[in-house]
């Protein structure tokens, strides 16, 4: 089974990029092909840089991103989004047409789930 994840980097010193390393090393320990693809190179040797840099608002290269995550989405049977920011969309767009592709992000980190406490216009300022 192929699994893509998607993360911003894989950076051991970065929360989301070492949750990224560890869910890839888990998976490639229990037999699974796994490929990262980034948007900063972490040094390791399964990811690529397919997404565009952090706040990037060149038109040219989101569209290149999209088109490269298509091609990687289309080999992969599982693919997982880390990272709240905009990495979720990037697969979400490319995968539009493709049927049968399981898709989920890991939502980790400081209010990625609204807490309860909070009213509707105080958790959205």
């Amino acid at each position: 089974m192929k699994v893509l994840i998607l993360a911003r980097n894989q950076d051991i010193k970065c929360g989301n990029g070492r949750t990224a390393r560890n869910i890839a090393l888990k998976l490639a320990e229990r037999g699974l092909v796994v490929t990262v693809l980034v948007a900063e190179k972490s040094g390791f040797d399964n990811e690529v840089v397919a997404l565009p840099p952090t706040r990037s608002r060149n038109v040219f290269l989101i569209l290149k991103s999209i088109f490269l995550i298509r091609k990687y989405i289309g080999k992969a049977d599982i693919i997982h989004s880390i990272d709240g920011a905009l990495i979720p969309v990037f697969p979400y767009l490319a995968g539009l047409g493709m049927r049968g592709k399981k898709f989920f992000t890991h939502a980790g980190g400081t209010y990625s789930v609204r807490p309860l406490t909070q009213g509707f216009p105080k958790a959205w300022l």
